[in-house]
């Protein structure tokens, strides 16, 4: 075993996975174990099985003044899922964890990265390790490994896939949580809401999603029913505007020279 796979396992590593979901869990299971890592499991929150409590902190009406439309059952059932363990951590006076939803496909390189980071303290709030997209900003870039860099978003980045986050973190993300009103990675890295989180990315990714993610995600399951019932229409890539992608390129090279403050 390498050290760096022991370092990352010195530390809490939680997989959130549907309890019903055998197959899943058998084998991220298998992929964590032949890199060294030791976990635990977090079963994930089922969006059509929540408590009278669950639903209570959840408000329609901030999410449709957020994003025009309720949440899908999914998406609540994913917040709650990552709040458990935001909780789990504060309670518990982790120092820090690292928090993967059961299709992280993770790498030596990760190891390397994730074990680099945490020789450093006091940690930082929030290191998201996989993310969709990055544009990093041109300041505040450290070199972690041979092949990776810390990074500030100069971007608005979504995902939940694979983070690191502190106890400090945790308790921030906690602060501003309830009620829900949107999707988690808007929540934790979208900066809609001033949560005073120092939040970093591992630059390039370098953890991967497994092959059948999309079709076997249970938010797909209920959001895209719930977007066609609503008349909302997804944009496809061969929709795009070439102007607006333009604009968006000058709006992303400002940002990497000036970031917002909350990013």
């Amino acid at each position: 075993m390498k050290s760096s796979a022991t370092t990352l396992s010195s530390i809490p590593v939680f997989a959130i996975c549907m309890e019903r979901e055998q197959q899943r869990k058998i084998e991220i299971s298998k992929h964590l174990a032949k890199l060294g890592v030791t976990f635990s499991f977090s079963n994930a929150v089922d969006g059509h099985q929540l408590t009278d409590e669950q639903k209570s902190i959840y408000s329609e009406s901030h999410a449709k003044d957020h994003l025009g439309r309720p949440l899908a059952l999914g998406e609540i059932g994913c917040y709650l899922s990552h709040t458990t363990i935001w909780q789990k951590i504060v309670d518990e006076n982790i120092d820090v964890a690292f928090v993967i939803e059961s299709d992280a496909v993770l790498s030596e390189e990760t190891l390397k990265s994730c074990s680099a980071l945490l020789q450093e303290k006091p940690y930082k709030d929030l290191i998201m390790v996989y993310y969709r997209e990055c544009y990093p900003s041109f300041w505040q870039q450290k070199k972690i490994t041979s092949h990776s860099k810390l990074v500030k978003f100069s971007n608005k980045s979504a995902c939940t896939t694979a983070y690191l986050v502190s106890n400090k973190g945790a308790q921030k993300l906690l602060k501003h949580a309830f009620p829900i009103s949107m999707p988690v990675d808007d929540f934790m890295t979208g900066g809609y809401i001033n949560k005073d989180l120092d939040t970093y990315a591992v630059y390039p990714r370098n953890v991967e999603i497994t092959e059948d993610a999309l079709e076997s995600s249970s938010i797909r399951e209920d959001l895209f029913p719930l977007l066609k019932d609503l008349g909302i229409k997804r944009r496809l890539p061969n929709e795009t505007n070439f102007l607006k992608e333009i604009e968006k390129s000058i709006r992303r090279l400002y940002k990497k020279l000036l970031p917002p403050p909350w990013l």
